[in-house]
Formats: C-alpha cells, sequence, structure tokens
C-alpha cells in the first residue's frame, strides 16, 4: 500500500519520465487541401518528429500549427491569421510549461474514484484466482492549470500545448488523433464569447492501474506494472465548458528501472 500511494503521490517528472506517447511514424501528407477527416484542417502534414496543419475557424481565423515531437521536449507553435505567433514548450520532467517563454504552473493531486474500484476483488479466493497482469485500479491523477490568455491565437495555443501533453502521458495516442482533438475543440468553443476571456482554467486527468502480481520485466526479474488510461481534458473559457477524452489504455510500465 505504501509503494502506490508513493506512485500516486510522486511528482509530475516522475509520471512524465517513465510514461510514453505510442506515436506512429508514418509519414503523411495532404497537401493544400482539406482533409476529409477533419472538416475544419488543412495542409495537413506528419512526420516522425512534427506535424502542421492549418485550423480553420471562419473567415476571420485561420491556425497554423507546427508541433515539434521529442524525446525530452514538446514544443507547440502557431501562427494566426499570417502574424500572431505564440509557443508552448513542455519539458519532461518539469512540473510547468512556458509559454512564450514563461512558465506557468501545472499542480498535480490524487484522489480514489469509487466507480473504479476493483470491488469484486475485494475477496481474498477471487483476488488469488486472479491472473498476475490483471488491471488493479490505484487511483486518479489530476493536473491542474489556470492560464490568463491575452487573445484568441493565445488560447488557442494552449489548448493545443494541453492536448498535446496530456496526450504524453496515459493514453496511446497517435500524431493524426492529436490533429483530430485540436480539431474538436474548435468545434466545442464559440468565438463570440472569446473577446471577453481572461483566463482558461482545466484539469487533464488519467486514471492509473496496478498489475496484481509480479509480471516479468523482460530483464529476468519480476515487479508491480503500472499502467494510466483514460487520458481527458476538462476545462472552462468564459462561460463555454471543454471535456476532450482522449481514450486509450496506456503501455504497462515499471516504477523502478529493471537493469
Amino acid at each position: 500500500m505504501k509503494k502506490n500511494k508513493l506512485i500516486m503521490k510522486s511528482s509530475i517528472a516522475t509520471l512524465l519520465l517513465v510514461s510514453s506517447i505510442n506515436l506512429t511514424n508514418t509519414p503523411t501528407t495532404y497537401a493544400n487541401t482539406i482533409n476529409p477527416e477533419f472538416e475544419n484542417i488543412e495542409n495537413l502534414k506528419i512526420t516522425d518528429l512534427e506535424q502542421s496543419f492549418t485550423l480553420l475557424l471562419n473567415k476571420d481565423y485561420t491556425i497554423d500549427y507546427n508541433i515539434e515531437t521529442h524525446d525530452e521536449k514538446v514544443i507547440v507553435t502557431t501562427i494566426t491569421n499570417g502574424n500572431v505567433i505564440h509557443t508552448f514548450e513542455y519539458n519532461k520532467g518539469d512540473d510547468f510549461a512556458l509559454i512564450d517563454g514563461v512558465a506557468f504552473p501545472l499542480e498535480i493531486t490524487s484522489y480514489i474514484d469509487q466507480a473504479l474500484v476493483n470491488h469484486e476483488l475485494e475477496n481474498d479466493f477471487i483476488m488469488m484466482a486472479a491472473a498476475d497482469y490483471t488491471p488493479i485500479y490505484v487511483g486518479t491523477n489530476r493536473i491542474s492549470f489556470t492560464k490568463p490568455v491575452s487573445d484568441f491565437a493565445d488560447l488557442a495555443t494552449v489548448i493545443g500545448g494541453v492536448i498535446v501533453i496530456s496526450g504524453w502521458v496515459g493514453a496511446k495516442i497517435t500524431k493524426k488523433e492529436i490533429v483530430a482533438k485540436i480539431s474538436e475543440w474548435a468545434s466545442v468553443i464559440g468565438l463570440a464569447g472569446l473577446i471577453y476571456t481572461k483566463s482558461f482554467t482545466g484539469d487533464f486527468l488519467y486514471d492509473q492501474y496496478k498489475t496484481r502480481g509480479l509480471v516479468p520485466t523482460g530483464y529476468g526479474t519480476n515487479q508491480i506494472a503500472y499502467r494510466n488510461d483514460n487520458a481527458r481534458v476538462i476545462g472552462s473559457v468564459w462561460n463555454n465548458n471543454i471535456n476532450i477524452q482522449l481514450r486509450g489504455i496506456g503501455p504497462w510500465w515499471f516504477a523502478d528501472k529493471p537493469w
């Protein structure tokens, strides 16, 4: 039990270092045309290390996104209407992100969702009969953030960056799915009220599980393995709510290096 609490209470640095995003490395280019899969996305290009596309909001707003993903860093750059530039940068191990070079904190807390607790395994006989890889719910982690936004372009950068790092922890999500999620938020938020927006407040949540028993590490030893599932972003901008589901089952990982 002590080990579980340490995992849930550990810093965001540890969680981000031991977790990984499954990014599909198949280069795909859709040049100078609207992608039929996303009616508000144009010029979609995906390569091993970066992806770029244009988000079409209306005749007055177009946002060019460029997302670079490296082993230890994510950089999101947006250019709105060809001249307003913002950047979102996150380095693995940090408990903050940088917006245009200015840091804003990411606060991590945890709680127990009773609906996810494995009550059926509270019976000792059933627990003993369960396979070692049976996922046991540990708890839900919440990463909270509040970012004052100066304009719509600033907001677009923050939401895009949050979606990217949300996928980095907690779910298998491809680069193309990240594009889809950024596309979704644009249809949720209307432009009319954003003129009065002062801040974007939200939570990134994911559910953590562990194996019932010790499982092979691949290095001749056995350990308890952990995984982060069902990553989602829930937030609000002015009087508009955002609920972006990054559903997926994350890969198993070990709290201690097995080598």
